[in-house]
């Protein structure tokens, strides 16, 4: 097992409803395959640089621990899902 932290941004678009929708279905993904140590979530904030034509996100922080090949798998569920328009998945040290 090791130890990963992972930064989600969500469109700040989708509305207070989808936005839970979507922040829910990560959450249950990353609790179902890992150790899931804290799970913040950090909400709209401005980003550093324009991402296609958003200015803002909603920003979600977690950090979990998991089997060296699950951050691969929730980094495609990241790429597939039309709601998260930037991430970053990142091994910690011990």
């Amino acid at each position: 097992m090791r130890k990963y932290e992972t930064i989600f941004i969500l469109r700040p678009t989708l509305g207070e409803e989808k936005m839970k929708e979507a922040v829910e279905k990560f959450k249950n993904f990353i609790e179902t395959n890992a150790t899931v140590e804290t799970f913040d979530e950090w909400g709209n904030k401005k980003l550093a640089y324009t991402i296609g034509e958003h200015n803002e996100g909603y920003y979600v922080f977690v950090t979990f621990e998991s089997v060296p090949t699950f951050p691969q798998e929730l980094e495609r569920l990241y790429r597939i899902s039309e709601d998260v328009i930037k991430f970053i998945v990142v091994k910690k040290d011990r």
